[in-house]
């Protein structure tokens, strides 16, 4: 008898925290997925969403808010910040899918609240 075949796999990955939880992203993770596309403009609507709700009283604070929607206050903290996103932003986001960031993990954390530093596909305006 021979010895066994070795056989070796190489794959690029990115390690991903989220939570105490690790994804593993295999693949080239510079393509944004339908999924991810869908996700991130489904989030923007809630938040949104969210945001009128606060201003119109219908929710007088997040936590009442979370309750509202079944949701935890962390998870509405976290996502409540899409709505600083600019119109030409989300235009962008929308309109161009090269243009978005890989997850919605990476958009929420790269959000800048002056609507200049925004830059999802158009080139920075100068003022």
């Amino acid at each position: 008898m021979g010895l066994p075949q070795i056989v070796s796999i190489e794959c690029p990955f990115r390690h991903v925290l989220q939570g105490r939880a690790v994804r593993l992203v295999i693949g080239d993770t510079s393509l944004t997925t339908d999924a991810s596309r869908k996700a991130i403009l489904k989030a923007i609507a809630r938040a949104r969403r969210w945001y009128e709700q606060i201003i119109t009283g219908e929710a007088g604070s997040i936590e009442q808010l979370a309750g509202i929607h079944g949701v935890s206050a962390r998870f509405i903290h976290a996502q409540i910040k899409l709505v600083q996103l600019s119109p030409q932003s989300i235009e962008s986001l929308m309109t161009k899918p090269e243009s978005m960031p890989i997850s919605l993990d990476d958009l929420l954390t790269a959000i800048p609240m002056n609507w200049r530093e925004q830059n999802f596909g158009h080139p920075a305006k100068s003022a």
